[in-house]
């Protein structure tokens, strides 16, 4: 389960997006990385804008493992991220 603590959000419409990957050829901010002839699995995205906390990844959107994870912001506002675990 992979959790996303945040200082401050600039807007409360700021979402970060959470994109997976196994390989270090498949990071990308478009999407995860699916097997098979899937193509991409689309980003995760988890609402920030509320105020500081941690926010956490509900338990139906779980991934398996990976190896890499990339954070990406929907917009101009800006993020203070303290901590990322999973």
């Amino acid at each position: 389960m992979v959790s996303v603590t945040v200082g401050n959000s600039s807007s409360t419409d700021a979402l970060i997006g959470l994109t997976y990957s196994e390989s270090s050829i498949w990071i990308s901010g478009q999407g995860s990385d699916a097997t098979g002839d899937f193509g991409l699995d689309e980003i995760l995205w988890l609402p920030v804008g509320k105020g500081p906390g941690t926010y956490t990844v509900e338990r139906w959107y779980e991934r398996g493992a990976f190896k890499y994870l990339s954070l990406i912001s929907n917009s101009s506002a800006t993020i203070e991220v303290t901590s990322v675990s999973s």
